[in-house]
């Protein structure tokens, strides 16, 4: 297990960004007026347009964004010496959260990222109505996405040598993982291995028939799907929408023989603030949990976590995947 850096963490925590820039992908409109979020509203691109950004930054609060042609991703990939992340955040983020999101995933886990930055927060409206609206845009985004996988392949087929001597993983987080069901329910997945590990972490999509279309995908080497049952975000999605019961929240039988299923249940539960139950791979938890550090560490980096080690994970009683703690347990002597 990765031992917890503190002095990476005092940088983390301080928001100081020691990568020299960000790439992020995007499908939102983007106007003339560059005071408000940098210009970028809560609509989607038309025809599967796709815009790529050089995004630079030393804190959050100051962002350089260069706009860059969609077809320079396959070779500006092809630079990076440190493992591949694409990272499709979830619902309710604006283009600058999506990007501070990013940069601290490249700081704190020392990899490089591409965020998928897609419309997913309309000022004028807030919780359930928003989660709706940002669903509308996920199925409007699907020539996009598809795009994204399109300049993934090319990638790999261009620069295999880079593919070969890195990892490269996809991260979907919260509603991010619609996209993900989209693609396969459309049949637009690539039948090509693409990414050493696929996270699809707090997942905002139904448990129902989850094993349906997971099993499906044959982009990845390995799939972990992360829980937690006192997530309150995805409680407020199945209380107060038509959502029903998320994949992130408690995964149930029949399970996709392809993935892994990690439950954060007892290390984390519930807890305040509320976003650590949603949100755990950046922040308060890892910052606190070596072990939850760890995990995310190598799933991030495209590595595989050892869920036999004992001391950081347990085997459900039930069969259904592994509890992560959150502490070491110590072995008895």
């Amino acid at each position: 297990m990765a031992k917890v850096n503190k002095f990476a963490f005092n940088k983390f925590l301080k928001l100081k960004y020691t990568h020299p820039y960000l790439l992020v992908v995007s499908n939102r409109v983007r106007t003339k007026n560059l005071s408000d979020d940098y210009g970028f509203i809560n609509e989607v691109q038309p025809e599967g347009k796709l815009s790529l950004y050089k995004t630079d930054a030393t804190n959050p609060n100051h962002l350089k964004i260069a706009e860059e042609s969609p077809e320079n991703l396959p070779e500006l990939l092809s630079h990076t010496d440190k493992p591949l992340v694409i990272f499709v955040h979830g619902d309710n983020k604006t283009f600058r959260q999506a990007v501070v999101s990013g940069l601290d995933i490249q700081e704190l886990y020392n990899v490089s990222v591409v965020v998928f930055a897609w419309p997913s927060r309309q000022k004028q409206i807030m919780g359930s109505r928003n989660f709706q609206n940002s669903k509308k845009n996920v199925v409007q985004s699907d020539l996009h996405f598809h795009k994204l996988f399109q300049f993934i392949s090319e990638f790999s087929e261009k620069h295999s040598y880079v593919r070969q001597k890195i990892r490269f993983s996809l991260f979907l987080h919260s509603l991010g993982n619609m996209f993900m069901k989209q693609i396969v329910e459309n049949k637009q997945l690539p039948t090509c291995e693409l990414f050493d590990n696929v996270v699809l972490n707090s997942a905002a999509v139904p448990q129902k028939h989850h094993k349906q279309w997971i099993e499906q995908l044959q982009i990845q080497k390995r799939i972990y799907i992360t829980a937690n049952y006192q997530d309150f975000n995805l409680k407020g999605a199945r209380i107060f929408t038509s959502a029903g019961k998320q994949l992130g929240e408690r995964y149930e039988h029949p399970l996709a023989e392809n993935a892994e299923y990690v439950n954060f249940t007892k290390a984390i539960g519930f807890r305040f603030p509320t976003y650590d139950t949603h949100t755990f791979f950046l922040g308060n938890i890892p910052a606190k949990s070596q072990i939850i550090r760890s995990f995310y560490h190598q799933v991030f980096r495209g590595e595989s976590p050892n869920l036999n080690d004992q001391q950081s994970f347990s085997l459900k009683k039930d069969g259904r995947g592994y509890n992560i703690h959150f502490k070491t347990k110590q072995k008895k002597t």
